[in-house]
């Protein structure tokens, strides 16, 4: 019995086991799954958990020493299932690069460079995946690959190995991945992403569709649009989405969606949409905006109480609709902004809303509204930029705007529109009739009947002028048709007189009358009686207290005081009705509008050309047969005629008139001065005259070139007699140049691209016989008199065959005319026809590159060679361009383009090539490099080109190109490329900061052959960061001024990383991967740019690809394939863009790849390219297609009136208008906007331009408006036109580049030109603007005071400078409007008291042949020496002109001296003379006087061989006959003898200077725009400038720091780095420091010579570049002296502190957090001291060591170790800094102890610890952990330091003692120190070991228990995951208690 129950004991226990584990949940059991599968695409690639194996069958597993373990592996299939915990790994995905983290939780790296190895380290590795197999490699210097070695005794462990020895041999080391990725996890809760929609929620069209997606693959997605429950499987209204069943929003309505995968749902989506409005207003529209629920009208006045809101207008709404009540402030004017928004305007104004409130403003910022359809014809107005809907705010009584419709407030926002259509009265009273009364809208003539003249628009200076008209009984008669006014009448009842949209206006103290844009206090009047008319008063104008009248004066009208004896008759004026029409008059030439002739000289023979020799047109050698007849002429010399309205005539080439610039007698295509009268002389031959400068049309024989002049014999003189002969056969189309004589012409035009099929038609003249050759080798055709018939053309030349791509077709034809009788057989010139094969995509490969990089050879850091090495590296990177700055180079001014022995001359140019030339060959087929330069001037301006294909380079430091005027140097760098066609070039980075290339506007066809590329993205920061620059409007604007360009996107790497420092690419289509076949896709504009690096793109139109370009099409069919691999979600969006960036089309679409095609286009425009914007919103565009010829119209020549505006100017802005079209073109908006803002400061009234808008064909408009200069500095200013042309609109672009200046820096410089001073305004007028654009480049305002402007004391009073040359003595043709002047007494005292106060003045005169044939007083003599006594000078003019028979510059007046008075004691003389005789140029004195000194002193000598003859009458003091120039000299009639002579001299006077010159020393002749130094003159000028320059107000440096954008300052500093530190100087910048060490950058400096410790003194303007503020220098001064430099010590949390201690040069001290290496060099050191706050300390590539004894840094800069360094605190695009200026100023320091102390808190579980509870700063801390009874200790410790974990080379801890020590650079912040205990297992009473039993010492873990390396306390209840283990051993307890049943049975037995 006894053993019975212990057996049923024993059993009882194992059934209650058994018992226990079968209630255990079956999950208990059921193991987690855990699924791992195969990736075998670059897409699939992201951040998760891995299994990384190599097809050995091992898996990467955790860190062992300097090797990374391996695990066996057997996938199955394509799944690895429940895989060893070790060998699952965390891999970090960014794009390109990857972090490992191993199951161990460590970090690996290469071990460094180019070494085998492993170190554990937190490293971006570079990954590439090709056939599904993943490679991991090293950045930059460490060339390896991470790869396993199957060695036996390495046991297949994997490690870093040198990419030769993995790739050489890879069986042995494998370096090809295979990747399984965790795919699901059984053991833990599925978890569905919330679907996304697309559009969101808001306002959409009816019938939109509403795409819907979710994160989660696989799973479904439902949706509901009633609001109900999408999750409810049981719900009806529930739909299933798929791309065939989307929802369709047709009303509001809310969408809920819900993704379901398996039995897990997401969070269930809910969106509101409503339904976009009808488009029920129209642009133009006039309506009334109320709110029907309470019949209140939008006004645009103020509420009274609440004056940030809109007033309500009571209105009433009839039964028939009718709307009453409102008035002129609720009519809104609706402007229809075509992207379904509108705007309401009133008096130019929008309503919109700004930043913040809800009130609404006429101005505000936001003025776009949408519509939403509310419901019965009402609507929500809703503000885009804003989301606020418009409401009548009843609880307030006011108007206003708020964010959400709510429930039961709908009233208020739901509004109507009423469209007003009433129209203005039309004019009252009968055309032509008199005006009794004037009624508002009249259109009246104001006319004056004493003079009969009319008041007219036309500008005469600041007047108007009159013309002709008048009035017979009660009607007048005008054949004008500018003298139509019409009237306004303001509330107050006073007048506006409005004509071509411009208001009527006086001058504030009158004395002008002019038209203004705008209606000022001076732009109304009233009427007082008179005796029949009335005198028409200003009611502002003022003199002396007195009104200013109307009054016709000098045949014109302006205003004037109206005193008791003044003449009434000139101040009464009538008016009347506009008469219906102005009859123009009929022009009295031989010519018509568009007759065909050929101009020439019979006299001579000679017809006019447009082709050129240098400057001049050339003369062709005609014939004039007995029936007068013209033979000889060729293309060249036809011209078409152009009859303008005005009755002058214009001749025509290609679409561009020949005109005259503003000055020199050269004439040239496209010049700005195009009208020509022409003038019967009535003997059959005529004068054609310029209208604006006077010149006539000459053939200057003597030189043998067509030329102009003023000359006064032109009606006698046979060189300016001209004939014209008219051409009668013409071809039929019009935009085809005539074929005449024996030219032979075809088409299509040379050049086109034909296919077999197509036919050529040559042409000639009639009777003339074609002979032609067509090959592909341009074999010449045989001679006509001998040739076969076979050569002979009769019918139109069939293409047989389609060119080849190398082998364009070449017709070579002559024209030739068979001896007939007596007339010989004349043959004309071979013409070459060359016709290339069509571009088809076919053909092309894409390579995608980069053309813009830079190495250590010029500013970027590494060597050619490990750039190029890099970026072959680089995925999705086929070629890079190196293009480094020429200006850098060895011998650079000695090497030249063409130079074919470059490389022998400049090491480091071969250096560039060699590298490219060695890449390539290694690469062998798979990349290629490129070396090319970039030409740049410094400070931006005029731009920077990259120049590839050539022998060498050219270097601003040569001579042509160095910095002058911006248009000089960048035409020069033209001509260069033109004389070097096979080069290739790019705009790079057009912008503000490096310049725009004038605007793009030097464009010619020859340089636009050149360069084919332009940059539209730039930088190395990441796109859409602030390190990048996109440039996109400036693609357009160049199209748009008609360059043929192809767009790129390039990194212009300076830091490094070449290819992958962004995603940016520049792709080319070419026909393999050469050298030779990029530079192909480049020069033929096969290019497009993308922000994407594997974005593809194959566009064509019509079956050409992009770049061609193109004859005109019926009709444009476009093609693209796109496809982008890695971005296939959301919607790409492709837009078809045409001239001035307009969208012509677009379509979207999904995924990553679609073909596009848009059919039927118009034709009509000159280009089109491709804008691809994708999900992402990268954007991409692609090279265009041009078709037929640019438009010639558009809007160009923005400029001011004053080259140097200084701030509180006020100046006029003014832009032609000019349509070269036979269409009219209608302006519909022309605006001006600052760059950098959105919404225009000045919107032209497009009514006043043209004929209401319309520009008629071939002509153009100057439209004029004033502007307020509020701020300093430089702007551009943006201008926009959109303009109809047949029914197509069109946008046109110009920019105006304004530089302001202050007034506390600048100088004033006035020349006088109210006199019509000679070159000046007068004789040889406008040929001042070089010496104003010398002022002007040296911050000087130089400044014309205009006929009609009362110079006053006042206005002299801030003068520093007065140029007066002599009046105009007498009036001619050729000098315009221009009138005899003599100097009034009051303007002689003037310049009098100006002078004794210490003014300076230039007085100018001139030879005496200029004076009047009249005489006194209209002579130099007189006027110049009455003005010179009056100052009180002695010095005097001669009445003389200067000669000199032997040594002159080819006629005896055109004199050159060189004899200068060095030898002077007048300081003033050898500051003038400062480098004039060093320089070698000689002083250019045209038809001269000469100069009295008196008690002056001489400047300029003329030689021994010059003296002066009296040339004409009357003598004026003396007594000499009149000579010629050409007489022999006599002493006796010699007004001043040889030797004597003195040009030029200066005398103090008062207290002031004057200077006297015999020639207008300064004038455009003399002060050349090429280089400003072709004669001495120019360096006298600018010296002159220097002695006058304003002393600027010095600043302090903190002054200037404190100051804000465009502020001015000018300050003296200390150089803290210069430009002369070799290897330690910054790129165009210095920086500067006071005493106290506060400092500031400067940028740009042009100064190499500038060295630490300088003192300078600055003067620039404050600014920012990339977040880093600086002065931008305006002028540069080197002072005595230097100093010290100061280096302020910082901690580096001050150090980082950039607002408080920008541009200050500071020492810190710290620790080394991390380093980044570019190229193996340091690059950047994150660094930190106790502050606790870290710096990133920053060194440019190009910062080298000042002491070659200096450690490098790569030494002993490393984590941990304490160091130093020295820097400007400054900012960049990753953040703020400290810039290095040497790597020798950073060093290793010792560790030095930290005095703060830090709080110890020990966490711990089930044990103690024995330290203190303080710990300081750089002292070691030591504690020891105990252990609770029962507990044995950790096996490690966690340690917090601050907020985050120390890392385990920060403390030591020893798990057999519990010693812990902390080591001191580590503590910088409170201590945690975390462990958990361990239990010792418990020994049950009564039990014993077994003999044979023993311990493990390594098995110290107990069952179940598992390492926490997160210190977290581990929880009661098992961790999904844990199920599997608890299950185990449960059947462990079972096993065991069968056991214990076995040994009691025996136990039992043996007792027995």
């Amino acid at each position: 019995m006894k053993r019975k129950k212990s057996l049923q004991r024993v059993l009882s226990a194992f059934l209650t086991i058994l018992l226990l584990v079968s209630v255990v949940p079956t999950a208990v059991f059921a193991a987690g799954t855990e699924t791992y599968q195969k990736i075998s695409d670059a897409a699939e690639f992201e951040t998760g958990k891995y299994v990384m194996a190599v097809d050995t069958g091992y898996a990467v597993g955790p860190i062992d020493g300097t090797w990374v373990s391996a695990v066996k592996v057997t996938p199955e299939g394509n799944v690895i299932t429940d895989p060893d915990a070790g060998m699952v790994v965390d891999l970090e995905v960014a794009d390109s690069s990857v972090k490992i983290k191993l199951s161990d939780g460590n970090y690996i790296a290469p071990k460094g460079g180019n070494n085998n190895g492993i170190k554990e380290n937190e490293y971006a590795w570079d990954w590439t995946e090709t056939d599904g197999k993943f490679i991991f490699a090293g950045t930059g210097s460490d060339t390896v690959y991470l790869a396993s070695n199957t060695d036996a005794q390495y046991a297949n462990k994997f490690r870093g190995y040198k990419t030769t020895t993995a790739s050489g041999n890879p069986d042995r080391y494998p370096y090809q991945f295979t990747l399984y990725k965790l795919a699901e996890s059984g053991s833990g809760e599925q978890t569905v992403a919330a679907p996304l929609a697309d559009p969101a929620a808001g306002a959409v069209a009816s019938g939109a569709e509403i795409t819907l997606s979710t994160a989660t693959p696989n799973a479904q997605i439902y949706y509901t649009l009633d609001g109900s429950d999408p999750a409810d499987a049981n719900n009806t209204a529930r739909e299933l989405y798929s791309s065939e069943n989307k929802p369709v929003i047709t009303e509001a309505c809310t969408l809920k969606a819900v993704a379901v995968l398996g039995a897990s749902m997401s969070a269930v989506q809910q969106l509101s949409y409503t339904i976009k409005g009808e488009a029920v207003l129209e642009d133009g529209d006039q309506v009334v905006i109320y709110a029907p629920a309470y019949n209140k009208a939008l006004s645009s006045e103020k509420n009274p109480d609440k004056d940030f809101y809109n007033a309500g207008t009571d209105v009433t709404v009839g039964a028939d609709g009718t709307l009453t009540g409102y008035t002129d402030v609720d009519i809104w004017t609706v402007k229809d902004n075509g992207d379904g928004t509108f705007s309401f305007g009133q008096d130019g104004q929008y309503l919109g809303m700004q930043d913040s409130y809800t009130s609404m403003d006429l101005g505000g910022k936001h003025d776009k509204w949408e519509l939403e359809d509310a419901g019965e014809g009402l609507y929500y107005v809703k503000n885009t930029g804003r989301d606020a809907y418009m409401e009548w705010y009843d609880q307030n009584n006011y108007w206003s705007a708020y964010y959400n419709i709510n429930t039961g407030s709908e009233g208020m926002f739901a509004l109507a529109f009423y469209k007003v259509t009433d129209t203005p009265d039309q004019p009252s009273g009968d055309a032509g009739s008199r005006a009794e009364t004037l009624q508002d809208g009249d259109e009246i003539v104001i006319y004056l009947p004493s003079a009969q003249k009319a008041i007219s628009s036309e500008a005469s200076g600041s007047r108007l002028a009159g013309a002709d008209a008048q009035a017979y009984g009660e009607k007048i008669t005008t054949s004008a048709d500018n003298v139509t006014f019409t009237v306004e009448i303001t509330e107050e009842g006073e007048y506006r007189f409005i004509a071509d949209g411009k208001y009527l206006t006086s001058g504030a103290t009158g004395n002008s009358l002019t038209l203004e844009s705008e209606a000022g206090q001076y732009s109304q009047w009233t009427l007082e009686d008179a005796d029949n008319g009335s005198f028409i008063k200003n009611t502002a104008a003022q003199y002396n207290g007195n009104p200013q009248y109307i009054e016709y004066y000098n045949s014109n009208f302006t205003t004037y005081g109206k005193n008791s004896y003044a003449d009434e008759a000139i101040y009464t004026f009538q008016f009347y009705y506009a008469p219906e029409g102005a009859v123009t008059p009929e022009p009295g030439a031989p010519i018509k509008d568009g007759d065909q002739v050929v101009i020439y000289a019979p006299e001579y023979n000679k017809a006019l050309s447009s082709e050129k020799t240098g400057f001049y047109n050339v003369g062709t050698d005609i014939t004039v047969g007995s029936d007068g007849a013209v033979t000889g002429y060729t293309a060249a010399n036809i011209w078409t005629v152009v009859a303008n309205d005005d009755g002058t005539y214009s001749f025509q080439q290609d679409g561009k008139n020949i005109g005259l610039g503003d000055s020199y007698a050269s004439m040239d295509l496209g010049a700005v001065h195009d009208d020509w009268e022409v003038i019967d002389l009535e003997d059959g031959t005529y004068n054609i005259k310029n209208i604006k400068r006077g010149n006539y049309m000459e053939w200057y024989a003597q030189f043998s070139n067509w030329s102009t002049y003023n000359s006064s014999s032109a009606a006698t003189d046979g060189q300016f007699k001209l004939k014209f002969y008219k051409v009668e056969s013409m071809p039929v189309d019009p935009e085809e140049p005539a074929v005449e004589g024996l030219e032979v012409e075809a088409s299509p035009k040379s050049g086109a691209s034909v296919e077999a099929g197509q036919t050529i038609v040559l042409t000639a003249a009639d009777g003339a016989e074609i002979y032609y050759t067509m090959s592909t080798d341009g074999a010449e055709p045989a001679d006509p008199d001998v040739t076969s018939v076979s050569q002979k053309y009769t019918a139109p030349i069939e293409i047989e065959k389609t060119p080849e791509t190398d082998k364009p077709v070449i017709i070579k034809a002559v024209a030739h005319i068979p001896a007939a009788g007596v007339e010989e057989a004349q043959t004309g010139e071979v013409v070459t026809f060359t016709y290339k094969a069509p571009m088809n995509l076919g053909d092309y490969t894409l390579y995608f590159g980069q053309l813009h990089a830079h190495t250590n050879l010029s500013d970027g850091t590494g060597t050619v060679e490990q750039a190029f090495d890099h970026a072959s590296k680089v995925d999705n990177l086929d070629f890079l361009a190196l293009t480094d700055h020429s200006n850098s180079f060895d011998n650079d001014a000695n090497v030249h383009l063409d130079s074919e022995n470059a490389e022998e001359l400049s090491e480091e140019w071969e250096e560039g090539r060699s590298g490219a030339r060695n890449i390539t060959e290694r690469e062998n087929g798979t990349f290629v490099g490129l070396y090319g330069f970039e030409m740049t001037w410094s400070g931006g301006a005029p731009g920077h080109i990259n120049t590839f294909n050539s022998d060498g380079f050219e270097s601003r430091n040569y001579a042509p190109y160095k910095k002058g005027d911006n248009y000089d140097v960048l035409q020069a760098y033209f001509d260069t490329l033109n004389e070097n066609p096979e080069t290739i070039s790019q705009f790079n980075h057009p912008g503000d900061t490096f310049g725009d290339f004038m605007d793009f506007s030097l464009y010619d066809p020859v340089v636009d052959n050149q360069i084919t590329l332009i940059e539209v993205g730039n930088g190395e920061g990441a796109i859409g960061s602030s390190g990048y620059f996109p440039s996109y409007s400036y693609y357009t604007r160049a199209l748009d001024k008609g360059w043929h360009v192809a767009p790129t996107n390039n990194q212009d790497n300076h830091k490094g990383n070449w290819g992958d420092s962004n995603t940016a690419r520049s792709v080319v289509l070419a026909t393999d991967l050469s050298e030779e076949a990029i530079y192909d896709a480049m020069k033929n504009y096969r290019v497009y740019a993308t922000e994407d690096n594997d974005l593809s793109i194959l566009y064509s139109l019509n079956g050409n690809a992009m770049g061609s370009i193109l004859d005109d099409q019926e009709a444009v069919n476009v093609e693209v394939s796109i496809s982008d691999p890695t971005d296939t979600a959301g919607s790409t969006k492709v837009e078809v863009i045409v001239n001035g960036g307009q969208t012509l089309a677009e379509q979207t679409f999904e995924g990553g790849s679609a073909d596009i095609s848009f059919d039927n286009l118009p034709a009509t425009y000159g280009y089109y390219y491709l804008r691809i914007t994708q999900a992402d919103k990268n954007i991409a565009v692609t090279a265009p297609v041009w078709v037929g010829e640019s438009l010639n119209a558009g809007v160009s020549k923005t400029s001011s009136n004053v080259a140097l505006p200084i701030k509180g100017d006020e100046i006029s802005i003014s832009s032609q208008i000019y349509n070269n079209l036979s269409d009219n073109m209608q302006v519909t908006s022309l605006t001006y906007t600052m760059e950098g803002q959105t919404e225009p400061f000045h919107t032209a009234d497009v009514s006043s331009i043209g004929s209401n808008g319309v520009v008629a064909p071939r002509t153009s408009y100057s439209y004029e408006f004033p502007y307020m200069a509020e701020q300093a500095g430089g702007f551009n200013i943006n201008v926009q036109m959109k303009a109809m042309i047949n029914g197509e609109e069109f946008t046109f672009t110009d920019v105006l580049k304004l530089s302001v200046s202050d007034p506390a820096i600048a100088t004033k410089v006035l020349i006088d030109g109210t006199h019509y001073n000679d070159y000046v305004n007068g004789y040889y007028s406008g040929n001042m603007t070089n010496f104003i654009n010398m002022g002007t480049a040296d911050n000087i305002q130089v400044k014309i005071a205009q006929p009609g402007e009362t110079i006053t004391a006042e206005t002299l009073s801030d003068v520093s400078l007065f140029v007066i040359s002599a009046p105009l003595k007498y009036t001619s043709d050729y000098t315009g409007e221009a009138k005899v002047s003599v100097f009034e007494n009051e303007f002689v005292n003037l310049v009098r008291d100006y002078v004794q106060e210490g003014g300076t003045v230039i007085v100018c005169g001139l030879a005496d042949y200029q004076d009047a044939n009249s005489g006194s007083p209209y002579t130099t003599y007189e006027q110049v020496n009455k003005l010179l006594e009056a100052i009180g000078a002695t010095m005097r003019v001669n009445d003389d002109e200067l000669i000199d028979q032997d040594d002159n510059g080819g006629q005896p007046y055109r004199l050159y001296f060189d004899d200068f008075n060095t030898g002077s004691t007048d300081p003033v003389v050898q500051e003038v003379l400062k480098g004039v005789v060093d320089s070698g140029l000689r002083y250019s004195s045209y038809s001269g006087c000469s100069v009295a000194v008196g008690k002056g002193e001489a400047i300029v000598y003329g030689h021994n061989t010059t003296y002066s003859i009296n040339s004409k009458n009357p003598a004026q003091g003396h007594n000499k006959p009149v000579l010629s120039y050409s007489d022999l000299y006599d002493s006796e009639s010699a007004v001043v003898q040889k030797g004597d002579v003195v040009a030029m001299a200066t005398e103090p006077v008062g207290e002031g200077r004057v200077f006297l010159s015999g020639t207008v020393f300064c004038s455009n002749f003399e002060v050349a725009a090429e280089d400003q130094v072709s004669y001495s003159n120019g360096i006298i000028a600018q010296n002159i400038l220097n002695m006058v320059k304003k002393e600027p107000v010095i600043s302090t440096i903190e002054e200037a720091r404190a100051g804000t954008d465009g502020q001015v300052f000018t300050v003296v500093g200390t150089v803290a780095n210069g430009t002369a530190e070799t290897g330690n100087a910054f790129f165009n910048t210095i920086y500067i420091q006071d005493d106290a060490g506060n400092g500031i950058n400067v940028f740009p400096i042009d100064d190499n010579n500038i060295r630490r410790g300088d003192q300078v003194m600055i003067t620039g303007s404050i600014s920012e570049y990339i977040g880093d503020k600086q002065l931008s220098a305006i002028n540069v001064t080197v002072l005595e002296g230097s100093k010290e430099v100061i280096i302020s010590d910082a901690t580096t949390k001050e150090a980082d502190d950039y607002e408080a201690n920008f541009g200050k040069l500071v020492r810190v001290e710290g620790v080394v957090q991390s380093v980044k290496l570019a190229n193996g060099i340091v690059e950047s050191i994150e660094l930190q001291d106790e502050s606790g706050q870290s710096c990133r300390v920053f060194i440019d590539g190009y910062i080298d060591y000042s002491d070659d004894a200096s450690l490098e840094l790569e030494g002993f800069v490393k984590e941990g170790a304490t160091i130093s360094a020295v820097g400007f605190v400054s900012h960049d695009a990753e953040g703020n800094r400290l810039r290095v200026r040497d790597r020798s100023e950073i060093k290793a320091e010792e560790q030095s102890p930290v005095s703060e102390s830090y709080d110890v808190i020990f966490a711990l579980t089930n044990g103690a610890a024995d330290g203190v509870l303080k710990a300081e700063g750089g002292k070691d801390y030591a504690a020891t952990l105990k252990p609770a009874d029962g507990y044995a200790l950790p096996e490690t410790v966690k340690v917090i330091v601050g907020d985050a974990e120390l890392p385990s080379e920060g403390y030591s801890y020893n798990a057999v003692t519990g010693e812990l020590m902390i080591y001191g650079a580590y503590i910088t912040g409170d201590i945690q120190i975390l462990a958990e205990f361990i239990k010792e297992p418990s020994e049950e009473p009564g039990d014993t070991e077994q003999p044979g039993d023993t311990e493990t010492p390594d098995d110290t873990e107990k069952p179940g228990e598992s390492e926490n390396p997160d210190g977290e306390t581990p929880s009661e209840v098992p961790e999904t995951g844990d199920a599997a283990n608890i299950a185990v051993w449960l059947l462990v307890f079972a096993a065991s208690g069968i056991l214990v049943i076995l040994t009691l049975f025996k136990r039992k037995g043996t007792a027995k």
